[in-house]
């Protein structure tokens, strides 16, 4: 037997319980996978993202699901096939609107965002949602 043990990739799971999670916690979890939300924004379906990562489309299947065993490598070949940072594939569910506005923002040149967020900072006070005093006294 050699003095030196081989080197092996040892799969970890996610370990739902170091951070206090209990069940619906981790279905919640689950359900704020933002795969499928990118994926469908660009016009893929899961075969077509599966061959830009090199993956196998049960693969991304089990990642959008949120899955336990899919691994980091995974996750970033996914994002790096997205053209996405990673953290984006764990963001909240987005509506498509949503993704296609900030697929719209991150196009923009620097001095562009600036403007576009000042732009929507003024269009929301122009026209944000009455609170309840404000319709029932009309100020």
């Amino acid at each position: 037997m050699s003095a030196l043990m081989p080197i092996v990739n040892i799969h970890v799971k996610h370990d739902y319980s170091q951070g206090g999670l209990d069940a619906a916690q981790c279905l919640a979890h689950n359900r704020n996978m933002n795969i499928e939300n990118l994926r469908r924004l660009r016009g893929l379906n899961q075969t077509d993202l599966a061959e830009m990562a090199q993956l196998s489309q049960p693969a991304i299947s089990r990642a959008e699901k949120g899955d336990d065993g899919v691994t980091l490598r995974n996750y970033r070949k996914i994002s790096a096939a997205l053209n996405v940072p990673l953290s984006d594939l764990f963001q909240e569910n987005r509506t498509r609107s949503e993704n296609e506005l900030l697929e719209m923002y991150r196009q923009l040149p620097a001095e562009r965002q600036g403007l576009w967020l000042e732009m929507s900072r003024t269009f929301a006070k122009d026209h944000s949602v009455p609170n309840a005093e404000t319709r029932r006294t009309g100020r």
